[in-house]
Formats: structure tokens, C-alpha cells, sequence
């Protein structure tokens, strides 16, 4: 899969554009028909940051790739509704990561500081190293959909905002096939998701960003394009945006990789 990533970040001065591409290798290896549970492995083969308009937030998002490239083999399960339940192969994301560390503090002695600290703290905290894959956009954007097979349904989702946060939203879901027998022919979903207000997460995301009392806005949008049980494209967006200082809109873009490009 080849897969597009750009938007638009404001936070305080700093108010800039960005694009990042990649390209990934999807596999399907077993399923667990006790636990109802998938077995994939997802390889990123390239990743290229593309855009972004500010060179001191281009050095951390630089930093932050590098930080990535130890998920770039992943072996996991996840359940029936798409949500991560297992990795496998743990132990080789540590052993990668104590290379990526050393390499950021010789490459990035002052902005890496906090980026190697927070992450430290994930590694150790199994909870919390498995929310943060669980919740990467491009890693859910495959499974989403999983599990959302009514004609027109509404879901309960959570996702975790630029900050660190979850955010409850509530997903309609809708869909067409050209036969109609789901998994038969062409099938196309649609997706959209309004944050359900909560005062708690609302009140630790402003507080986060010393906006107490500002007004809150999430949102997601999505549409998937499958041939059978093949995900031949998708688009998902979120925008977020936190008082009058913070705003994020990201948009991504998925599609099944052409041979021979």
C-alpha cells in the first residue's frame, strides 16, 4: 500500500503545512476462530517526509520518523472490530529502539530530549506502549472498517488526539456493494464521526495546552473502496481544533500498490 499523509498544524506561532509518504507490506498470516482474533504483519518499506513549512518542527518530526522506524515490522493480532489485542514481536522493537536512542542523542542533543524521555516512558509501560500503536492513524486506517459490516449502523470509537488524549466519538457507518452480499463484488463504506461531548477530556486537553474553558471540536471522516475482502483504497481525515491557538487537519490517503510502479 501506498500511503499519503498531509495537513495543516497550528499551535501557538508555529502554523504550518506537511506531507509524508510510505509505503507498506499488509500480510495475513492466521486466525485465531476460538478468540475470533486476526494475525497480520505490517512491514513499512519507505517513509519520506515531504512538507513542512517550519524548520524547527521539521527537526522534531524528523526525530519522531526516526523514532518510528523501530514499529517498521510489526506482528500483531487484532479482534473481530479491528482493535490491537496482541504484539508479537516486542522484544525486537526494544532491541531496536536502543539504537534509535543513541542515534538521536548524538544527532539531536536538545530537541530529541523530551521526544526520548516520553518514549522511554511508553517502552516501559506495556498498557501504554500498546495504546500508542493501537491508536496510530496510519495503523488503524487498515482496520477500521473491521467489524462495521450493518448497512447503516452507529459505532462507539476512541481515538487519541495530538495531545496525548482520548476523545469518545460516536462513528455512522454506512455502505453499498455492487451484488449486494458484503465480501462479493465491489463494497464502499462511509464513515463519519462527531466527538460525544465529555467534560473530563475536554477539561485534561485544555488544561494540557493552558486553554481552560476553550471550546473543542473532533472530528473524522472516512471512506473505503474494497474488491471482496481486498481494501483497494481509502481516505481518512480528522480535524481537531482547541481555542484559537491549536488546530490539526490531517488527511490520509491509501491505496493498494500498482505493480510494476
Amino acid at each position: 500500500y501506498d500511503l499519503t499523509a498531509e495537513g495543516h498544524s497550528k499551535a501557538m506561532v508555529i502554523d504550518s503545512d506537511f506531507k509524508m509518504t510510505s509505503r507498506h507490506e499488509l500480510t495475513f498470516l492466521e486466525v485465531d476462530k476460538e478468540q475470533q482474533w486476526w494475525r497480520f504483519r505490517l512491514r513499512e518499506l519507505s517513509n519520506k517526509l515531504v512538507k513542512y513549512d517550519d524548520a524547527t518542527v521539521a527537526q522534531i518530526i524528523e526525530a519522531t520518523n526516526e523514532i518510528s522506524a523501530i514499529y517498521d515490522e510489526l506482528d500483531f493480532w487484532v479482534s473481530d472490530h479491528g482493535i490491537l489485542r496482541k504484539i508479537n514481536n516486542r522484544e525486537q522493537v526494544y532491541s531496536k529502539w536502543e539504537k534509535v536512542r543513541e542515534y538521536l542523542t548524538y544527532k539531536y542533543p536538545m530537541s530529541s530530549y523530551e521526544i526520548i524521555l516520553a518514549k522511554e516512558k511508553e517502552l516501559a509501560n506495556e498498557p501504554l506502549f500498546m495504546n500508542n500503536i493501537r491508536y496510530m492513524h496510519f495503523m488503524y486506517a487498515y482496520f477500521l472498517q473491521f467489524g462495521k459490516y450493518m448497512r447503516e449502523e452507529r459505532f462507539k470509537h476512541r481515538d487519541i488526539d495530538r495531545f496525548g488524549s482520548c476523545v469518545p466519538i460516536e462513528l455512522a457507518c454506512t455502505y453499498k456493494t455492487s451484488k449486494g452480499v458484503m465480501f462479493d463484488g465491489k463494497t464502499d463504506r462511509h464513515f463519519k464521526g462527531d466527538m460525544i461531548y465529555d467534560s473530563s477530556a475536554v477539561e485534561k486537553i485544555t488544561k494540557n495546552v493552558d486553554a481552560k474553558g476553550a471550546n473543542m471540536e473532533y472530528q473524522m471522516r472516512a471512506d473505503y473502496h474494497n474488491d471482496g475482502e481486498i481494501l483497494e483504497e481509502a481516505n481518512l481525515s480528522l480535524s481537531e481544533t482547541v481555542g484559537k491557538d491549536y488546530s490539526l487537519y490531517t488527511h490520509l490517503h491509501l491505496k493498494l500498490h500498482e505493480d510494476g510502479e
